[in-house]
């Protein structure tokens, strides 16, 4: 008999390679990050929006108030469009003052009126407006401030 074999040496493990970095994994990431971004932005201007918004209804609402029981206006546009009566189409607003141009529908034609407010306490007041009728004359409008 011969010699016993000998003892094969241990195998060599070999070594784990290296953990790669995945450009996947950081495109998601840049791409979650823009996304969120995005979402900041968009509900920003959102509550930008909202925040106007609130400012503007109680002007918004005395003028159209003013605007639906003024005789003058009813006189010269007929009744106004329940649903396209008033549309505003520039506002100025500083501090206590503002100013409101909008464009009115109604059964006799479209015109514009232009109004001048201003804040008395809490409320918002029309001071005096000019309307310019479907025919192109000017009227002038008394405001109601001094209720």
């Amino acid at each position: 008999m011969g010699a016993p074999a000998p003892m094969a040496p241990p195998p060599a493990y070999a070594a784990a390679p290296p953990r790669k970095s995945s450009a996947m994994k950081w495109v998601l990431i840049g791409c979650g990050g823009l996304l969120l971004l995005a979402l900041l932005c968009a509900g920003g201007c959102g509550l930008l929006g909202w925040y106007a918004y609130k400012q503007l209804q109680p002007i918004i609402e005395e003028t159209q108030t003013f605007m639906k029981a003024n005789n003058v206006i009813m006189e010269e546009m007929g009744k106004l469009d329940d649903n396209q009566g008033f549309t505003m189409t520039k506002f100025d607003i500083k501090n206590d003052t503002g100013r409101i141009e909008a464009t009115l529908r109604g059964a006799k034609g479209s015109g514009t009126v232009v109004v001048n407010l201003r804040k008395r306490g809490d409320r918002w007041k029309i001071v005096d407006g000019t309307l310019t009728a479907p025919d192109g004359r000017q009227h002038a409008l008394v405001g109601t401030a001094n209720d």
